[in-house]
């Protein structure tokens, strides 16, 4: 399991989440394969892709893009007063971020309550953030834009919690009907900043939760046992589907309110995830097939007591022999294998598609033996 994405700057509970340059995890449209996904019922495809770039010693980077196309539909018009100031929302390419992110606009603009929910609007913040750059990143394109970051909180009926959501709104004139929930990483229900900018690059309105952990910093491990033996069986349940599902229901209705959408318009709704976040994408596509039109999930951290006994064994195996493979010895296992196994899937691009060939046809211990050369480095003291 990959390790947790860590938030940017730890924050409150209840205090917005600021961007800063970091990695990230996008849906990255103008370089993914295409999808058609012509109708809401969720459509799930499954990529193992190797590439050449990124490999560690004993480990493998699976990366997963989904193309999302959307028609945008016209808004009929519709009006929300934001302060003193009406907003029209059928013209959405002369409004300005000011126009809407303020907090008396997103309270006014809240969703109803979904069923055995309280959303507290006396919790909301909003926050506007411009010209946000990000460059130089491998899993999306440079790009430059404004959000409004609105975080607030909503309880169970007849349960003493709170659930913390933070969901960033694009520039009403760069939405493009579009919902993306985020996930997490390690045991870590969220990545915090690291993955809602793919939503606001593609027109999306992003969101992630805290769990009800007490904090989007909070991870799983620190709330899943009252006492030793004594399971909170809330908080596992949220960590392992419950708390998505009410990010995609809270998030996709606040969405339709805030930008005033009417009945009769689309919102297409996505879902990222990696690793941990991979296994909650999986839990509601699982769960909830509807819910979403597309997700895009990779490395999904099942069969725990399988995966932590296959971390361990590499160490193991190095120990027990004393033999520590550099670095350039697994990038000859890697280069080898995508010689063998890239072009099966008929197109020769440095990424293997077709995981499933390559076990059918490529013997990876024919490999043994074969001799290989490791670039001259310079010792360094210490």
């Amino acid at each position: 399991m990959r390790s947790r994405q860590t938030l940017l700057g730890d924050p409150e509970d209840g205090e917005a989440i600021d961007l800063q340059t970091r990695s990230y995890n996008v849906l990255d449209e103008s370089t993914a394969s295409t999808a058609n996904l012509t109708s809401r019922q969720t459509r799930m495809t499954r990529f193992n892709m190797t590439r050449r770039k990124g490999w560690t010693a004993g480990g493998a980077l699976l990366l997963v893009t989904l193309s999302i196309v959307a028609i945008v539909e016209i808004v009929h018009a519709t009006s929300h007063t934001s302060g003193s100031t009406t907003v029209n929302l059928n013209d959405r390419s002369s409004l300005a971020l000011a126009d809407v992110c303020t907090t008396a606009y997103a309270v006014a603009n809240l969703p109803a309550n979904p069923t055995g929910i309280t959303i507290d609007a006396t919790s909301v913040t909003a926050n506007a953030f411009t010209n946000v750059t990000v460059t130089d990143q491998e899993f999306f394109p440079n790009a430059t834009f404004d959000y409004c970051n609105v975080t607030f909180s909503y309880s169970h009926v007849g349960k003493d919690d709170a659930v913390l959501l933070t969901i960033w709104f694009p520039t009403p004139s760069a939405f493009k009907s579009r919902w993306l929930s985020t996930g997490g990483g390690g045991l870590a229900i969220n990545s915090g900043a690291n993955s809602v900018p793919s939503g606001i690059i593609a027109g999306a309105a992003a969101g992630l939760t805290d769990g009800g952990f007490g904090g989007f910093a909070k991870q799983f491990d620190a709330v899943n046992l009252y006492s030793a033996g004594n399971a909170n069986w809330d908080a596992v349940n949220m960590f392992g589907y419950q708390a998505q599902h009410e990010l995609a229901v809270i998030g996709q209705a606040y969405t339709r309110t805030f930008f005033a959408m009417t009945n009769s318009s689309r919102l297409y709704s996505y879902y990222q995830g990696c690793s941990e976040g991979g296994r909650e994408g999986w839990s509601q596509v699982q769960k909830y097939g509807a819910q979403f039109d597309g997700a895009a999930i990779g490395a999904p951290a099942f069969r725990y007591s399988f995966q932590q006994v296959n971390h361990l064994f590499p160490n193991v195996v190095e120990q027990t022999l004393d033999y520590f493979p550099s670095p350039c010895e697994f990038a000859q296992i890697v280069n080898q294998t995508l010689v063998a196994c890239d072009p099966l899937d008929g197109k020769t691009d440095g990424v293997i598609a077709r995981s499933d060939l390559c076990k059918l046809n490529f013997d990876m211990s024919t490999i043994v033996g074969t001799p290989y050369n490791c670039a001259a480095v310079t010792a360094s003291a210490g």
